[in-house]
């Protein structure tokens, strides 16, 4: 069964740093993977084309991002 077809905006953000980088904020509306999605150490093993990474799960992705607040 195929879902209606539909327009949305994926991402629109603000991102702010402080304190010379050691911290940063993230508001509005960004999908949850860009961040936490990929681990780098991990890439050289990961397939995404075999599987959907355990990271994902019930974080706000495609197709369905969501807005929300980060503090990294």
């Amino acid at each position: 069964m195929r879902g209606r077809p539909r327009t949305q905006l994926a991402q629109l953000y603000l991102d702010q740093s402080f304190a010379d980088g050691l911290f940063k904020v993230r508001l509005g509306k960004f999908d949850a993977n860009y961040d936490f999605g990929f681990p780098v150490t991990a890439s050289p093993f990961m397939n995404t084309g075999i599987i959907w990474p355990g990271t994902f799960a019930g974080m706000p992705t495609y197709p369905d991002p969501s807005f929300g607040a980060a503090v990294y």
